[in-house]
């Protein structure tokens, strides 16, 4: 019998993503402590929050090919969006402006999938996407001017700007056009493709392609850290620079494909967590520090 090498299914990537990304915030947390030791755990568990953002691309790209409505997990996706992007726009004007326009990847997961999805319509709705296309765009350029010139862009407000911007746009886009490109390649050869995609080989080989996306992503918001105001990913920070998403390829290169597990509760649980886990963690780390 021959032996599996690709263990990872949907439902473990979703876990172990879910994991990172816990890390990452309660990083967030321990690096507003006093205590240096809670610092530096804090900077540790930030620079493994940096494989996680590749892994929840992953995850759309499978999601936006795979769903057969759209509409259906864009709203999904969408209501979680609007109840962080409601807690942000809360924060920004009752709390001193404190409020990082990262804080949630939900809004650029949601412009990542509305572009691609408009864009392999191929009718008269696909000119739609230069909407998401442009707050993407147009969200990197408006960092970048305001950290080259020290200035701040009041009429486009951080809480309504897609924090990863190109980087993970970039991600998307190769991900999500590797499947129709390596059926084509295969096809070229006179492969039976509906036959060979359903093997491990083929599964591999798109895993490579994503790997790709993840690398080509990173080399470019590498040279972009050489323009001043263009370092939006911490690409010159010594400890969790975005470049360590790179990490994430260990992970994707032994995706299974295959959804796994995906019960209607975990579905309905995978998006209630990104805002239910904030809220713990911020009332553990109130209840700790009496802040």
């Amino acid at each position: 019998m021959k032996k599996n090498f690709l263990f990872i299914d949907g439902f473990i990537l979703k876990l172990v993503a879910f994991f990172l990304m816990t890390l990452d915030h309660i990083g967030i947390f321990l690096e507003a402590m006093e205590s240096e030791s809670a610092v530096l755990t804090g900077e540790i568990f930030r620079l493994f929050g940096r494989f996680a953002f590749p892994l929840f691309v992953l995850m759309l790209v499978e999601g936006v090919r795979h769903t057969k409505s759209f509409a259906k997990y864009a709203l999904r996706l969408g209501i979680v969006a609007s109840i962080i992007l409601f807690a942000q726009v809360i924060i920004y004007f009752f709390f001193d402006n404190a409020v990082d326009g990262a804080f949630s990847p939900l809004l650029d997961l949601l412009c990542y999938g509305t572009f691609l999805y408009l864009l392999s319509r191929k009718d008269k709705f696909s000119f739609l996407a230069i909407i998401p296309f442009t707050l993407v765009v147009g969200s990197f350029v408006a960092t970048a001017i305001e950290q080259a010139n020290d200035i701040n862009i009041l009429w486009f407000p951080v809480f309504l700007r897609s924090g990863y911007s190109i980087f993970g746009l970039i991600m998307a886009v190769i991900m999500y056009y590797s499947y129709p490109l390596l059926k084509k390649f295969f096809e070229s050869y006179h492969m039976d493709v509906k036959d060979y995609e359903k093997t491990q080989t083929f599964q591999f080989s798109l895993n490579v392609a994503y790997s790709f996306a993840i690398f080509f992503a990173v080399v470019v918001i590498y040279f972009l850290a050489k323009i001043p105001g263009c370092d939006l990913y911490g690409v010159n920070q010594e400890i969790y620079s975005e470049t360590w998403a790179l990490a994430s390829i260990l992970i994707v290169l032994f995706y299974t494909g295959r959804r796994g597990y995906n019960a209607k509760w975990f579905q309905y649980a995978s998006y209630l967590y990104f805002p239910v886990h904030l809220v713990i963690i911020y009332l553990i780390f109130t209840l700790v520090t009496g802040v």
